[in-house]
């Protein structure tokens, strides 16, 4: 394989344009379209990869994000999420690297105990652990895809001082940690702010998600109109969809 200098000597360029150029797929600032193509068809030629350790030593970055948290990847939520997370990365020069944590003790009611759930003490220590690793691998980022309650949010918020950090599908909880998420009672506002604009008074509500459902049903309430919304908490599938209709 040869090496960056060869494929700059070939190309015609600095070693610096090939190595920016190279690391940069998608960047088009410091070479032409002409240069660009040049440099990678002469790359290809040799089979050339840049090499990530020593871009690493070079810059002080490792090129990874890692993703955090308890990751069931059957849930199309997470396995969404990665995929998508993946390709922006990607496209940027990055690596996703996933990182289990411990499997939660029982939040409330709602949320089902895992047959093989952690005790609280056993969950902290593997958190401790999984943190450390990310550390340890040196990423240059987090996605955390773990639940934010009061026995980890001490770890989290330290963790935020520390490296950027996003929480993912729900509120992070704390001011430090910037938070991407679909919010079900917000979707209730604007569902029933577009029924209302668009001339429908007889509403019929599927399914009991409870921030989407309430909105949608206090925006009537304050109209006046509460008695002409129809509730059938207990639809959940397209079967079930099918069966009202």
């Amino acid at each position: 394989m040869a090496t960056i200098k060869e494929i700059a000597s070939e190309a015609g360029v600095s070693i610096s344009t090939v190595s920016y150029v190279l690391n940069h797929p998608d960047r088009t600032d410091k070479a032409s379209k002409e240069t660009r193509e040049r440099i990678f068809e002469t790359a290809r030629k040799y089979r050339y990869k840049p090499n990530a350790m020593g871009r690493g030593l070079r810059t002080g970055r490792s090129f990874t994000v890692g993703i955090l948290g308890q990751l069931g990847l059957y849930d199309s939520n997470i396995g969404n999420t990665i995929y998508g997370a993946s390709e922006v990365l990607r496209s940027a020069g990055y690596n996703l690297e996933l990182t289990q944590t411990g499997r939660m003790w029982q939040l409330n009611d709602r949320i089902p105990l895992a047959a093989d759930h952690d005790s609280p003490a056993q969950y902290r220590r593997k958190l401790a652990e999984a943190v450390d690793r990310l550390l340890t691998r040196g990423v240059d980022g987090i996605l955390l895809a773990e639940v934010v309650t009061e026995q980890n949010i001490d770890l989290f918020q330290d963790l935020a001082e520390r490296i950027p950090m996003v929480k993912v599908f729900a509120p992070s909880g704390c001011p430090e940690i910037p938070s991407v998420y679909v919010d079900p009672a917000e979707i209730g506002v604007l569902a029933a702010q577009h029924l209302w604009e668009s001339g429908h008074r007889h509403v019929l509500v599927l399914g009991g998600r409870a921030g989407t459902e309430a909105n949608i049903l206090d925006f009537w309430k304050n109209a006046g109109k509460e008695k002409q919304v129809r509730r059938i908490p207990d639809c959940r599938t397209f079967d079930d969809g099918r069966a009202v209709l």
